[in-house]
């Protein structure tokens, strides 16, 4: 490497930008139509997943079809205190349904009284 002073230079575009995002759509108060819009969005930008609540999979399906943004299915969301068996069921189920990516949330209270 050269000195601290040396300047990096990197050239980034909107379309490379947009895959390093993760569009979440997971606010507790959103709508189908609200999802329907996020969806929308998801796929105008091709981002690199759209995040969502397992039972939208047939919904996100149809709006990224054609698309390469992935689904990505949270379980055991928003704060992991499903049992093991229950997780492993709903990515299963996640999986079956067309979800791409499996986004699983641990157990806060135990990870922190380890």
């Amino acid at each position: 490497m050269g000195s601290s002073s040396e300047m990096w230079t990197a050239k980034v575009s909107l379309p490379l930008l947009a895959k390093m995002i993760d569009h979440s759509l997971l606010h507790p108060t959103m709508t189908d139509t609200s999802i329907s819009d996020g969806l929308a969005i998801s796929a105008k930008y091709n981002v690199a997943a759209a995040y969502i609540k397992p039972y939208s999979i047939p919904q996100a399906r149809k709006a990224l079809e054609n698309t390469t943004v992935s689904i990505c299915a949270v379980v055991g969301f928003p704060h992991g205190n499903s049992s093991t068996e229950t997780k492993v069921f709903e990515a299963t189920e996640a999986i079956r349904e067309g979800a791409h990516e499996i986004d699983m949330v641990v157990n806060i209270g135990k990870v922190l009284s380890r």
